[in-house]
């Protein structure tokens, strides 16, 4: 505790005394001394007091209890601000609207470009990645191919071990390079294609390249994100109708690959709401979402 000085005015007290006249100092030598040990009792008595003992003595006003100890209530922190990336072909660029507004608050760019893969093509991934994830400096990249590939431009058949070789290893490059930039990096597990597709892709393809992105999903910053059970029937095949929201709507063109508008923004919808899940961010109600971008479903 610290000490306190003994009140100024028991010093103008015997400062008085010292400065009384002659007349009133020759009081008799018994009186003078009683003084001079009521203000050595007081001296002694305010050099052992407590300080709430002083302030009673000195102010005569009675002190409050000692203030509590302020408390803050914690308060939830804002949700910060993110900016996710779509990279892909197509098909993420047909779910693009259901995930954006799927996720609130939360910045998405579509960066999409239909027709395109890793294996060559119309679009040099490593490099247009670059240029977006400079641009946009996301937190998050989201990354979805369905194997676009063009064997007139290459030196293997698609869907061989070759191609699925090449391909594990840009896709781990590209990985690398997105990582590189701080971003975390999920990748899409693809949603199941018709066995007799349009354009000739292998109907396994799409597992054999989620089973990669599984792989690569292990790596620290990277995720899988997913979305099948929306888009498949209960044993994950491929089906051209689906419930959303209680209605049955057509969710697949004729194609056997890629999406209705409705179809698109259910996926969509969906994927973002795994992102949600994987990135901690807040997420609207699916059926909410597909009201409000199909109203012909409400």
């Amino acid at each position: 505790m610290r000490r306190r000085s003994v009140p100024g005015k028991l010093g103008q007290e015997m400062e008085i005394e010292a400065r009384r006249p002659e007349a009133t100092r020759g009081r008799p030598p018994h009186h003078r001394h009683h003084h001079v040990l009521v203000v050595a009792a007081l001296v002694a008595m305010f050099a052992v007091a407590p300080l709430g003992l002083l302030v009673r003595l000195t102010s005569g006003v009675e002190p409050g209890p000692s203030p509590e100890p302020a408390t803050t209530t914690a308060t939830a922190p804002a949700h910060r601000a993110v900016t996710v990336l779509l990279v892909g072909d197509s098909l993420i660029h047909e779910a693009a609207a259901g995930i954006t507004a799927e996720l609130p608050g939360t910045t998405v760019i579509d960066g999409s470009a239909l027709g395109s893969g890793l294996l060559g093509g119309p679009v040099d991934w490593f490099a247009r990645a670059a240029e977006l994830v400079a641009r946009y400096r996301p937190e998050v990249v989201v990354v979805s191919f369905v194997g676009n590939y063009d064997p007139s431009s290459g030196t293997f058949a698609a869907d061989t071990p070759a191609y699925y070789a090449a391909w594990a290893a840009a896709s781990r490059r590209l990985t690398d390079q997105l990582r590189a930039s701080g971003a975390r990096v999920d990748w899409v597990a693809q949603p199941p294609l018709h066995p007799a597709n349009f354009y000739g892709i292998a109907a396994t393809r799409t597992q054999v390249l989620t089973a990669q992105a599984r792989a690569l999903a292990n790596r620290p910053g990277v995720g899988l994100v997913g979305a099948d059970d929306a888009v498949s029937t209960a044993d994950g095949s491929y089906t051209v109708t689906h419930d959303v929201c209680g209605v049955s709507a057509t969710i697949r063109l004729a194609d056997g690959v890629h999406f209705t508008t409705i179809g698109g923004d259910w996926w969509g919808a969906q994927l973002g709401r795994a992102i949600a899940g994987l990135e901690q961010l807040p997420a609207r109600d699916a059926c909410a979402v597909l009201v409000e971008l199909d109203p012909a479903l409400g």
